[in-house]
């Protein structure tokens, strides 16, 4: 077992443009492997792609609940990392990790990011990866694709449990439109509270990429 901070060195702190720019095309790629998967494999995802109240409702209901426990999990890291592993794993992926990249970004920005990742993602995981492979491996595969490193293993955990409640939504809704809302509705609300936490130690003068991530 490793322990808190063998493997939590912190990223450099990329400008806003280096960001947006690796975004594109990190999620331009995800894309372009699902279109070329689902050429060769000849998948039909027009079935999935229907949009109407119930989608909707299901997609924005599952962001809010991923939302609410995310909060959870990071005010349970602030809190108690000093006594618990796991927890001080997730401190360090925020701290560490996801203030230096998304903690700069303006409102705009995280519109932006959390509908091209919805979009790309969804499809391929969702849309490609279950329809091939089914349930559980695309949602072990959606675990591993947000595993920075072995020491951030606990975020890769709930990662795959998310990836399991976007199956759900599909199978909910006959739609991946739903999972989509949903991702979409996680990514921006993360990357807006990233850069609260971002502001709050700038104007306290502290480093943003360390410290406490709750008062």
């Amino acid at each position: 077992m490793f322990e808190p901070g063998d493997e939590s060195t912190e990223l450099p702190h990329y400008d806003r443009q280096s960001v947006l720019v690796m975004t594109i095309l990190a999620e331009v790629f995800v894309l372009l492997i699902a279109s070329i998967w689902i050429y060769f494999a000849q998948i039909d995802l027009r079935p999935l792609i229907t949009f109407n109240m119930k989608v909707c409702f299901f997609g924005i209901a599952g962001g809010l609940l991923v939302t609410i426990l995310n909060l959870a999990i990071w005010k349970l890291a602030d809190k108690y990392s000093a006594q618990n592993y796991l927890l001080a794993s997730m401190k360090d992926l925020i701290d560490k990790q996801m203030l230096p990249l998304m903690g700069h970004l303006n409102f705009i920005d995280s519109i932006f990011i959390a509908l091209v990742s919805g979009l790309s993602e969804e499809v391929f995981f969702r849309g490609v990866l279950q329809s091939q492979c089914g349930i559980v491996p695309s949602a072990c595969a959606f675990g591993l694709a947000h595993l920075p490193r072995i020491y951030y293993f606990p975020y890769a955990l709930w990662a795959t449990y998310v990836g399991l409640l976007m199956s759900f939504l599909v199978s909910a809704t006959d739609s991946i439109c739903a999972p989509m809302i949903a991702h979409a509705v996680i990514n921006f609300a993360s990357i807006n509270v990233l850069r609260i936490i971002h502001k709050r130690r700038s104007a306290e003068g502290q480093k943003p990429g360390t410290g406490a991530t709750g008062s």
